[in-house]
C-alpha cells in the first residue's frame, strides 16, 4: 500500500492522518499482497495476481463469484471521516480471454451509520470487457458517524471475475481542523513535528525499533526523567471538544524498567498550566506497551503541547503509532424504539439496568431512561460499599439511584444482601477481634455462629428499612453455589452452615414484607451446577424459608451456553412455582480468555446480534416463568467484563461506547433490522 502526501481525517473512525491539507491513500498491490482487501460473500477468493496489471506487475484478482455484489472489499472505517469529500479512483478490467461480453463494474460503499440501517452507495460505474483496461472514478461523502464502512467492487455479471489496480482515495475536502485529528507511523524519516521537550534530547525517525512498519519516533541523549519529547497540536484540538490520545512505547533494549507519563501544557498570554493525562504506565525495552485516553479540552488557550517524559531513568524511548481521535459528543437516538416498551408485555416487572450513580446523568441518564425501566445498583448495596466497617451505614450513592428511579417512574432491585465476595472482614472477625474460622473451640464457635448472624440481622434490618418500598425486590443471597458442585465453602458457609442462608431470608421477609426475595446464581444453564441449586432451594421451600424467586446472571457468551440450556433453567424452577428473573444478561464476544481484539471485528457484532435475538426469544418462549429481564450494563463504554476475566475490549451489550444502539439491540426489538446471513455468517 503506497501512501503518499499523508493527510486523512481522523475523527472516531479515522487511523490513516497526519497534519497537512491534501493526501491519497493508494493500493498498487506491487509488494503482492492484498493490502487490506478481502472477500465479499460465500466462495468468493481474492488474491493477487502477476502479468494482469494496469502498471507495474501485479493486481487484485477476485473470482468465485456467484451474485452481483459478490467480489473484493476493504474496510475504510478507520481512515475516512465524516464532514470530508473523497474521489475514488482506479483501473478495472476484465481478465484476458473471458467468455463475458462488456458488463458494468460499480465501486460502492457500504455504511452503517450508528443506530441506523444499512445503506449502499453507488460512487462510480464504468462498463468493461477484457480487452483493456478502464478508468473508473466518483466521489463520496458522509456526515454521520459510522459503525460499518466498506468500500466494495461489484459487477452486474455475478460470474464475471474481476481485475482492480492502482485505487486511490485523495481528499478533496477535509473537515474541521479541530475535528481532523492526527495519525503518524514515522515511516517517512521524519518526526513529524515532534521536538524535544528540554532542547538537548535527539527526536528523530529510527529504524532500531518499530510495532508496525520498519520505523518509529526515538527520543534519545535524554540526561533525565523530564527530557523528553512534545507536540504542538494547537491547530489540531478546539474547546469544549473531546479527543482520545493513543500510542505505543518501549524503551530501547537492556534498559531498566521505567514508568511513562504523557501529559499536556496549555498555555495562553499569562499561564501556563500542566494536565497530566496518563501516568505510572510500566515500559521496558522488551515489549511495546499502549497508552490511550480520552480528554475534553474544556479552557480556551492559545497554545497547546503534548508531553512525553519518564518516572525515574533516562532510556531513550520509542513511540510508535501515535493518534488523536477527535471524539464526538454522545447523542443518543431517540427515534429509534424504546427496548423496554417493546418487551413490557412479556416481562411486566420489568426490563433492567445495573448502573452506577455517575451514568444517571447526561446522555447516559437520557439513554436509561428511554431504554428501562428497571435499575439495580451493580455496587452501592453490598455490604463493602454500604456498611465498610461496623455500624457505619452509607446509604449516599444507593440514594441516589433510588431518588432517580423514584423521579423517573423506574422500579428498583436491590443487589445483594449476602455474597461471599465484597464482605468486609469484620463480619467475620470474633469479639476481641480474630478470624472467626480460627476458633476450635465448639462453645466459641457457637457464639460466633450466632454473633455472625445477628451482625446479618442488623445488616439486613438496617438497609431494607431505609429503602422500604423503594426497592420491590432483593437478591437475598447471591451465589451459594460452588462451581465443581455442592454449596460454596465461604466464610459465611464455614461458619454458618446453611443457616446464613436460611436467616437472611428470614430476616429479609421479617424487616421487607412487601419485597420478592431471590436466592441468586450465575452458570444455572450448566445441567450440573442447576441441580444443585434445585436441591438446595428445594430443601428451604420444604423448611419454610421464604424465597419468592431465582435470579439467573446469565453472564454467556457469543456461542455458548445454548439457549435450549437456558430455557431449561427457567423452566425447572417455574415448575417448582417460583418466580424467575434474568439478572446480569451479558454476552461477551470471546469464547476462551485467550482471544483479545484490539477492535472487535464487525462480524462478530453482527453475529452477536443474531444471538441475542435467539436469547430474547428464548426467554419469551418461557414469559410465563419470567419476571424482569436486568442487563448487567448500560453500554459498551462502562463494562466489568473489560477487565474480567483478563483485561481486553469488549462489547457486551446493547448499545455501544458512543450509546448506539449495536445489531444486538436490533436482536431484542426489531430482527429484520439485523444483516444479511450468509450460509450461517452475517454479511452485506
Amino acid at each position: 500500500m503506497t501512501l503518499t502526501s499523508v493527510w486523512f481525517p481522523v475523527t472516531q473512525n479515522s487511523a490513516f492522518a497526519n497534519h497537512g491539507q491534501s493526501g491519497s491513500l493508494s493500493f498498487d498491490f506491487e509488494d503482492g499482497t492484498l493490502q487490506g482487501w478481502s472477500d465479499r460473500g460465500a466462495g468468493v477468493e481474492v488474491a493477487t495476481v502477476s502479468g494482469q496489471a494496469y502498471s507495474g506487475s501485479f493486481s487484485l484478482f477476485t473470482t468465485g463469484r456467484s451474485r452481483t455484489w459478490h467480489g473484493p472489499r476493504i474496510n475504510m472505517l478507520e481512515t475516512l471521516s465524516e464532514d470530508a469529500v473523497y474521489e475514488v479512483s482506479g483501473f478495472v478490467k476484465l481478465p484476458d480471454k473471458t467468455d463475458t461480453s462488456t458488463t458494468r463494474i460499480k465501486l460502492s460503499m457500504e455504511s452503517k451509520a450508528y443506530g441506523g440501517l444499512m445503506k449502499w452507495t453507488t460512487i462510480a460505474n464504468a462498463y468493461v470487457n477484457d480487452s483493456s483496461w478502464v478508468p473508473i472514478k466518483g466521489r463520496y461523502s458522509f456526515a454521520d458517524p459510522m459503525s460499518r464502512l466498506y468500500l466494495a467492487v461489484e459487477t452486474e455479471n455475478e460470474s464475471a471475475n474481476i481485475l482492480l489496480d492502482e485505487l486511490t482515495i485523495s481528499t478533496i475536502t477535509p473537515p474541521p481542523h479541530d475535528q481532523a485529528g492526527l495519525s503518524m507511523s514515522f515511516e517517512h524519516s521524519s518526526a513529524e513535528g515532534w521536538q524535544p521537550k528540554m532542547g538537548n534530547e535527539q527526536v528523530t525517525a529510527s529504524t532500531a525499533a518499530a510495532r508496525s512498519g520498519s520505523q518509529s519516533l526515538k527520543i534519545g541523549d535524554r540526561s533525565a526523567p523530564s527530557d523528553g519529547a512534545s507536540l504542538d497540536i494547537t491547530n489540531s484540538v478546539g474547546s469544549d471538544k473531546q479527543y482520545e490520545f493513543s500510542l505505543w512505547a518501549k524503551l530501547e533494549e537492556g534498559a531498566e524498567r521505567d514508568e511513562l507519563k504523557l501529559g499536556l501544557q496549555l498555555s495562553d498570554q499569562e499561564n501556563t498550566d500542566y494536565v497530566t493525562l496518563i501516568e505510572n504506565v510500566e515500559v521496558t525495552g522488551e515489549d511495546w506497551v499502549h497508552l490511550s485516553t480520552n480528554y475534553r479540552m474544556n479552557t480556551p488557550v492559545t497554545d497547546i503541547s503534548l508531553l512525553l517524559e519518564t518516572k525515574n531513568g533516562s532510556a531513550a524511548v520509542f513511540i510508535d503509532d501515535f493518534q488523536l481521535k477527535y471524539v464526538p459528543p454522545l447523542v443518543i437516538q431517540h427515534e429509534i424504539p424504546s427496548l423496554y416498551q417493546v418487551l413490557q408485555e412479556h416481562f411486566p416487572l420489568g426490563i433492567g439496568a445495573a448502573v452506577e450513580p455517575l451514568q444517571l446523568s447526561g446522555e447516559h441518564g437520557e439513554l436509561l431512561k428511554k431504554h428501562f425501566n428497571s435499575i439495580v445498583p451493580v455496587n452501592d448495596l453490598k455490604a463493602e460499599w454500604i456498611q465498610p466497617t461496623e455500624g457505619d451505614f452509607r446509604f449516599e450513592n444507593a440514594d441516589r439511584l433510588v431518588e432517580f428511579a423514584r423521579e423517573h417512574g423506574m422500579s428498583v432491585r436491590g443487589h445483594t444482601l449476602v455474597w461471599h465476595q465484597r464482605t468486609p472482614d469484620w463480619f467475620f472477625t470474633d469479639s476481641e477481634g480474630r478470624d472467626m474460622e480460627e476458633e476450635t473451640d465448639p462453645v466459641k464457635r457457637a457464639a460466633n455462629k450466632a454473633l455472625l448472624l445477628q451482625r446479618l440481622e442488623t445488616h439486613i434490618k438496617t438497609v431494607v428499612e431505609h429503602f422500604g418500598e423503594d426497592i420491590y425486590a432483593y437478591d437475598v443471597v447471591n451465589e451459594p453455589i460452588d462451581d465443581f458442585g455442592g454449596y460454596r465453602e465461604s466464610k459465611w458457609y464455614r461458619i454458618a452452615g446453611l443457616d446464613y442462608i436460611r436467616e437472611a431470608f428470614r430476616y429479609a421477609r421479617m424487616y421487607a414484607p412487601h419485597a420478592k426475595l431471590y436466592i441468586n446464581e450465575y452458570n444455572t444453564e450448566s445441567p450440573s451446577k442447576r441441580e444443585d441449586l434445585y436441591e438446595l432451594v428445594n430443601q428451604l421451600l420444604s423448611e419454610g424459608v421464604p424465597i419468592d424467586g431465582v435470579g439467573h446472571q446469565m453472564h454467556i457468551n457469543i456461542k455458548s451456553p445454548s439457549v435450549e440450556e437456558m430455557g431449561n433453567a427457567v423452566e425447572l424452577f417455574g415448575e417448582l412455582g417460583l418466580d424467575n428473573q434474568i439478572t446480569e444478561l451479558d454476552m461477551s464476544v470471546y469464547t476462551n480468555d485467550s482471544e483479545n481484539y484490539e477492535v472487535v471485528p464487525q462480524e462478530l457484532i453482527d453475529w452477536q446480534g443474531y444471538r441475542y435475538k435467539e436469547v430474547i426469544q428464548e426467554l419469551i418462549q418461557h414469559k410465563q416463568y419470567i419476571s424482569s429481564v436486568v442487563f448487567w450494563g448500560l453500554a459498551d463504554d462502562h463494562t466489568w467484563l473489560n477487565t474480567f476475566p483478563v483485561k481486553r475490549n469488549e462489547a457486551p451489550l446493547l448499545f455501544d461506547e458512543y450509546l448506539q444502539a449495536k445489531p444486538a439491540y436490533w436482536g431484542m426489538v426489531d430482527p429484520t433490522k439485523l444483516p444479511y446471513l450468509e450460509d450461517g455468517v452475517p454479511v452485506q
